[in-house]
This record gives structure tokens, C-alpha cells and sequence, in this order.
């Protein structure tokens, strides 16, 4: 498998791994986990590391995210764009699900740009 040159979400793989602060070699080894177990053993290796990728936040990578913002830890998140105090996120987020629980992190952070920042681009 070629992970340098693989593309995801228009990234190559290492730019990604340095976006969401994720090495390399962590998802390499997850790959490697991964591509062992008779669920995954008939996927293509483009499709096993796309799956891979895509549910990065339920892998055990030695810390675990509890809140993703658009494919980004949020509190990484926080780090990149530190106008923003992660925790001040985390009550607009605990609000929001209280108010409505079927809304996702996505769309209650989406909104409250939309409405409290208007400033905010993506």
C-alpha cells in the first residue's frame, strides 16, 4: 500500500495526518490491524484505508476524540483556530443536543458560526 500517495478529502495522506495531528505510522499500524481481521480482509486497500479514515474517531489510537468538527478533533480544531476556547464550543454543543439530539456536532457549530460569527469563513 502506498500511503504517501494516497488522497483523501483532497489531501494527500501525510498533509491529512498533519491536519488532524495524527501520525503516519498510527494509521499505518491501524491499517495493518485492520487488514488482519476477516471483516476487512475482502476490501480493497483503497477502500480499507477510505473506511479507516472515515471512522478514525472510533479507532483506539491512545487518546481518544470525543467531539469531531468537519473530520477534525474538535480540540485540535480549537488549537488551529484559537479565536475559539474549546469549552465555550462544548457548551454551544451541549445546548445544542439538548435542544435537539438528532442535530450532529457538524450542523450545531455550522449554525452558531452562522449566527454568533458571521465573521467566520470555512
Amino acid at each position: 500500500m502506498d500511503f504517501e500517495h494516497f488522497v483523501y478529502k483532497g489531501y494527500l495522506l501525510p498533509d491529512y495526518c498533519e491536519l488532524i495531528k495524527v501520525s503516519l505510522q498510527q494509521i499505518k499500524n491501524l491499517y495493518r490491524r485492520l487488514r488482519r481481521t476477516k471483516k476487512h480482509s475482502a476490501k480493497t486497500n483503497e477502500e480499507l484505508l477510505t473506511y479507516l479514515l472515515d471512522h478514525l474517531n472510533e479507532m483506539k489510537l491512545g487518546v481518544q476524540y470525543k467531539l469531531w468538527y468537519h473530520g477534525i478533533p474538535l480540540i485540535i480544531w480549537c488549537q488551529i483556530h484559537t479565536e475559539y476556547a474549546y469549552d465555550s464550543l462544548v457548551a454551544v454543543i451541549t445546548a445544542g443536543q439538548e435542544a435537539d439530539p438528532t442535530k450532529s456536532v457538524d450542523d450545531i457549530l455550522d449554525e452558531y458560526f452562522a449566527k454568533e460569527h458571521k465573521s467566520y469563513i470555512r
